[in-house]
């Protein structure tokens, strides 16, 4: 199923975590998310907080922070290595399992496990994300009531 997203290698600015998840919003929901400068060693200083500033300008929202409450398509920001700054996203595709793509290596699908967990400071939103999930879930509901229970038009 995320055959496309894993393997990818890595290139910094061209192909990382921030640019995989602009691939699968593109692909997965339409939603076209701007290619934000992000310069060479970037998460190394404290002033850059790039991937909350990024994410806020594309309206993603905080979920409240709970990695353990995370939605198919949520943004995982993680903080890794102690650096001082956030410096890594991830991508929840669902069944304990994230899409991310870590420096230096290929992207790909890992078990969202305490290791993960433990590094997750964000968990956000689109707004658009949250919408097509509750028009979903509606349909998910109706399509399990009774025939004679459905709204019909007419």
């Amino acid at each position: 199923m995320y055959k496309d997203y894993v393997n990818l290698p890595y290139a910094l600015g061209t192909q990382d975590c921030y640019t995989l998840v602009q691939q699968f919003y593109q692909i997965e929901y339409g939603i076209e998310l701007k290619n934000h400068a992000r310069p060479n060693a970037w998460a190394m200083n404290p002033n850059l907080n790039l991937l909350h500033d990024y994410f806020g300008v594309e309206r993603f929202f905080d979920t409240g922070n709970n990695p353990n409450k995370v939605q198919f398509g949520d943004i995982l920001v993680m903080n890794l290595l102690k650096s001082p700054v956030d410096n890594h996203v991830a991508i929840y595709v669902g069944r304990n399992k994230v899409l991310h793509h870590l420096y230096g290596k290929p992207s790909e699908l890992s078990d969202y496990d305490k290791r993960w967990r433990l590094r997750t400071t964000t968990v956000l939103r689109h707004p658009e994300v949250e919408r097509l999930s509750s028009i979903d879930g509606i349909g998910r509901v109706l399509a399990s009531m009774p025939a004679h229970m459905r709204f019909r038009r007419g």
